[in-house]
């Protein structure tokens, strides 16, 4: 008899922002759409949050869309591109705390950004990058960081593409890079 129960999608993330200038409320704290660009690959969003009785404070959420679940985006150019408007708004901007990152469990397709943007700092900082030692360093803080082994390899497909596009190539003589291989525990 339960066979024929609809099957209801789980909901993994709720949806917390307006979709329009109406304002949403949650408990004590209302959220108001104040601006929107929306992208191919990605939306960024303008919220300004408010608890009651308090000062309201802006929010600039930055929403990749084509990401699916346990999985990687189609191409690593568009991560590469949402990466640098994302690091680039971060540099500029003087207000507020550090970024809030999330998926829906938290570990998968945030942590491969977060691994993604420290890596590629890294890299320019230091001319030498290792993935596989910093995801462990994460591991070890939070475990299944970089869920899969598709979002880990993905991980190193956006570094080498970085390094093509910057013009550099991974060699003994100039930028290190970490050899790939890589043991999925």
């Amino acid at each position: 008899p339960y066979s024929d129960l609809p099957v209801c999608p789980q909901v993994k993330c709720e949806h917390y922002w307006p979709l329009d200038a109406k304002p949403c409320t949650h408990g004590h704290l209302q959220v108001t759409l104040e601006g929107e660009e929306v992208l191919e690959d990605w939306t960024v969003r303008d919220l300004m949050l408010q608890h009651v009785k308090q000062k309201t404070l802006p929010v600039r959420q930055f929403h990749y869309m084509t990401w699916p679940d346990h999985g990687v985006p189609h191409s690593t150019d568009p991560m590469l591109a949402f990466r640098k408007v994302l690091r680039q708004w971060l540099d500029q901007t003087t207000e507020g705390g550090p970024p809030i990152v999330h998926c829906s469990a938290g570990v998968g397709r945030t942590g491969t950004l977060i691994a993604l943007d420290v890596l590629l700092r890294q890299l320019d900082r230091d001319q030498r990058v290792g993935p596989f030692s910093y995801v462990q360093k994460m591991r070890e803080s939070r475990p299944l960081m970089v869920q899969t082994e598709a979002q880990y390899v993905f991980l190193h497909h956006c570094i080498l593409r970085f390094l093509q596009q910057s013009g550099r190539v991974p060699t003994d003589n100039g930028v290190a890079y970490e050899n790939p291989l890589y043991e999925n525990v």
